[in-house]
């Protein structure tokens, strides 16, 4: 009976001990970290959907970004041109890609002004926002230089005279329309408004006498001016650009419309903020990078960064000036 006792007891000391050793053996084992979605990212280049043509300032901004941004994400960018429809094929196609950050939109208030118009439900809600990497304030009304019209009373007394006569190239649905349906409402004028297509086609256009005039900022018509070609009538800013001292605003000739034109990244939504915030960290690097402004000086503007939380409150009191603006059009 003794000899059973002991060998229970035996057994029962020996369970203990393997439970402590395994206890001790699962405490010194400790817990592997979770990965970091944004750890590998980006596995491949990654996609920017640009909804306009190759070879205007929207395209070439995003290539700029895409050359530089390899510095630091290890994998630069493939541009994607999908025009059409003021810019909403292209961003309707971000809003149908797969939300894993290799999918972007590189695009400007068009947007805006796509849910403005109805052309689109959304706006800069339906995405996940990025950084905005250029703002440029010198939208403008230009001309040739052989017009008569050296100022925007000219051109506003000339479009009174004969209403619906003068023709201004616009791309229909997209940024550029609303400034000439804004300019109408404002002045009291009835220029007739015609779709002529890009940035680059917008310049074909006057050139080629089919309009005339045409809303540009200025670094798209800049070696045109140079040249002796085209003529800016002025500004749609609060204040004269500081590249361009002796352009005088709209507000001076009395013709009271400011509109800027932010450059700005967004992906699909659901995208994780992880892959986000690596992407707009590489994004704040290229504003900072000599090449990047650079780039930027043969189109008259230079870098800002204004991070993804600034950017949407910009562009949310951008979105209340375009439907503003439209409300006094519809009037």
């Amino acid at each position: 009976m003794k000899k059973i006792m002991a060998l229970i007891v035996s057994a029962a000391l020996l369970g203990i001990t393997l439970v402590g050793c395994g206890t001790q053996t699962a405490q010194q084992t400790p817990a592997q970290p979770k990965a970091n979605v944004a750890d590998s990212y980006p596995s491949k280049p990654i996609q920017v959907i640009v909804p306009a043509g190759p070879g205007g300032d929207t395209d070439t901004y995003a290539r700029l970004v895409g050359q530089s941004i390899e510095k630091s994400l290890g994998k630069g960018f493939v541009v994607v041109n999908v025009n059409g429809a003021g810019g909403s094929l292209g961003t309707k196609k971000v809003i149908d890609s797969a939300p894993d950050g290799l999918t972007a939109l590189f695009f400007h208030p068009s947007l805006l002004v796509n849910k403005t118009t109805k052309v689109t439900d959304y706006g800069i809600e339906a995405f996940e926002l990025g950084g905005i990497v250029v703002n440029d304030d010198t939208n403008a009304f230009v001309v040739r230089a052989d017009s008569p019209y050296k100022t925007l009373k000219d051109l506003i007394d000339a479009a009174k005279a004969s209403p619906g006569k003068l023709i201004i190239g616009t791309e229909m649905g997209g940024f550029t329309n609303l400034q000439c349906l804004t300019f109408n409402a404002k002045t009291g004028t009835n220029l007739n408004i015609v779709d002529v297509g890009s940035s680059a086609q917008k310049n074909a256009a006057l050139e080629g006498k089919q309009v005339d005039v045409i809303p540009q900022p200025v670094g798209q018509v800049k070696s045109f001016v140079d040249a002796g070609k085209f003529r800016v009538l002025g500004i749609m800013a609060d204040k004269r650009s500081e590249i361009f001292p002796d352009i005088p605003t709209f507000k001076e000739q009395g013709v009271d419309i400011v509109l800027t034109k932010p450059y700005y990244f967004a992906f699909p939504k659901g995208t994780p903020k992880e892959i986000v915030d690596k992407f707009n960290a590489a994004v704040e690097k290229v504003t900072k990078d000599p090449d990047f402004a650079k780039g930027l000086e043969k189109w008259s503007v230079k870098p800002i960064y204004m991070a993804p939380d600034k950017a949407l409150t910009y562009l949310q009191a951008e979105q209340k000036t375009l439907d503003d603006a439209y409300a006094s059009v519809k009037k």
